[in-house]
């Protein structure tokens, strides 16, 4: 396992010695690069091998039960979606618990500004999207940690005056290094 610090903490695992050392020396090399960003999205391609079971799923059904997902409304006030449930088993509650004021679910930060932004295509066309996210965010503890995760975003039909959106995410390799 290496761990550093650029903007955040990065902890990336390695199967073999040479890779590892590889790495030192591809990071030795980037140590002026300045991450100027702290989320990083990419569309992924649907390879079977790589998306996660639980993602698997939801693309292939259009629809992903509630322990396991958060839901997003939009609201028209603040013009912009929201979080409004955390799934007991998600992503977040797992890392961040089940408090819906937690960093990942605030509004109005960088974070939120980036992973939102397809939430409207999602909502109108109700067609799913599946991308890849690395995102610097702040643990429970207080530090910065980079956080590798794919994430399908589903349309979730609850009338025709509600727009809203169900995420499912896990945390997994992605197709994305920002160093």
């Amino acid at each position: 396992m290496v761990e550093f610090y650029s903007a955040g903490w990065f902890n990336e695992r390695f199967d073999h010695a040479h890779a590892v050392s590889e790495r030192i020396r591809h990071l030795i090399q980037k140590s002026d690069v300045h991450l100027s960003q702290t989320v990083y999205i990419r569309t992924a391609p649907q390879k079977p091998k790589e998306v996660p079971p639980l993602l698997k799923q939801a693309l292939r059904e259009n629809a992903a039960g509630e322990d396991y997902s958060i839901d997003c409304l939009y609201d028209q006030t603040a013009q912009r979606f929201r979080v409004a449930r955390v799934g007991r088993n998600s992503t977040i509650a797992k890392l961040w618990g089940m408090n819906p004021v937690s960093y990942p679910c605030l509004t109005g930060h960088s974070y939120d500004q980036a992973v939102s932004r397809v939430y409207p295509q999602v909502s109108r066309s109700g067609q799913a999207h599946y991308d890849h996210i690395y995102a610097a965010m702040a643990a429970t503890n207080g530090d910065v940690v980079w956080v590798p995760y794919q994430r399908v975003v589903l349309p979730l039909d609850l009338g025709r005056k509600t727009r809203a959106v169900r995420i499912v995410t896990e945390l997994a390799e992605v197709d994305i290094c920002p160093l």
